[in-house]
């Protein structure tokens, strides 16, 4: 009697079956190569970091799920969880081919885990084709945005020469840095990512809130004036490779080439990535003037899990005296 399909945790006695799968022709990957898998070109399954997934502990951040099918494992999702638990990311997404819906039941199971323990939201990117595209739309996700990945080429110059660094970000800085994702970042997006300060601390990547620290992989840095931040990079390096993420203020453009030069200066001629979103074209035009190459292009998805209501709240109100009694209204 045939198995019937089922999504089940990813265990070790599953990596042989994970072996023979991303061995067939129809075995393919939906999440597009990103940074740091990005950087060996290597597009197999990384079985490696699959076994330290299959061995930890289902309450952890390392989780995992296998598709069984009638012909063995035809599927495979990877989960990374954001600090709090509030958002998880689809970390990769692979589906056979030749199999119907394969890909959306995970995406379906991956989503219903995520909300039990409490998740808002989930995030999935995938690569601009339309039957990657249309596997997100088919799950529930709605795309939000689009982000391009760039690489500095071995001449990259810095522009200015000499930039004037940006200073550590410390820990008295949620506030500034929430104000400048505000501004900086259309409405739509906040809306899919974070309208208020929880979910905006929520968005860090770290498997804890963010915090300074000596030994971390990822170093933030802060151009501010007073009580406003105008620009915000963060670099994340694995290896012998590193990642900028940034954000600069929409009246503050003239530093688009600062903060890239910044980046390069403390690379140090090491392989630096970049990420740039579609509304981010100011600091898109500074990586080209920096000598850096387009990548890739990535669709970003986003799918709710839970529902905003407003909060009821008590609203301040005067009276005032009349002829027939006394009347309220609110300010």
């Amino acid at each position: 009697m045939t198995a019937k399909p089922s999504v089940r945790a990813l265990r070790p006695t599953h990596l042989v079956g994970l072996r023979a799968f991303d061995a067939r022709g129809s075995c393919v990957e939906i999440t597009p190569a990103s940074w740091p898998r990005i950087v060996d070109g290597d597009g197999r399954m990384p079985f490696w970091s699959l076994l330290a997934h299959s061995v930890a502990q289902p309450t952890g951040h390392r989780r995992a799920w296998v598709h069984v099918g009638e012909q063995g494992i035809d599927g495979l999702v990877v989960a990374r969880v954001r600090c709090g638990g509030l958002v998880w990311d689809v970390r990769h997404l692979w589906a056979d081919a030749d199999s119907d819906g394969v890909a959306q039941e995970l995406l379906r199971w991956f989503c219903g885990e995520a909300a039990s323990r409490g998740a808002r939201r989930v995030f999935l990117e995938t690569g601009p084709d339309e039957s990657q595209l249309s596997v997100a739309a088919r799950a529930g996700f709605e795309r939000y945005t689009w982000a391009a990945l760039y690489h500095a080429a071995p001449d990259a110059q810095p522009r200015p020469a000499a930039p004037a660094a940006g200073r550590p970000r410390h820990r008295g800085d949620e506030h500034l840095l929430f104000q400048l994702y505000n501004a900086a970042v259309p409405g739509t997006v906040r809306a899919a990512e974070a309208l208020t300060l929880e979910e905006w601390l929520a968005l860090h990547k770290g498997n804890r809130r963010w915090t300074p620290g000596v030994l971390t992989t990822r170093r933030q840095h802060v151009w501010a004036d007073g009580d406003t931040a105008w620009a915000w990079l963060e670099l994340a390096s694995a290896g012998k490779s590193y990642h900028a993420d940034w954000l600069v203020h929409p009246a503050r453009g003239d530093l688009c080439d600062e903060v890239v030069a910044h980046a390069l200066e403390q690379a140090a001629r090491a392989p630096l990535y970049a990420t740039c979103r579609e509304y981010q074209q100011p600091l898109a035009a500074a990586l080209e003037r920096a000598g850096f190459g387009l990548l890739t292009r990535r669709a970003v998805f986003a799918r709710q899990l839970a529902v905003r209501v407003a909060e009821p709240r008590l609203v301040a109100a005067h009276a005032r005296p009349t002829l027939g009694g006394t009347t309220y209204s609110r300010w």
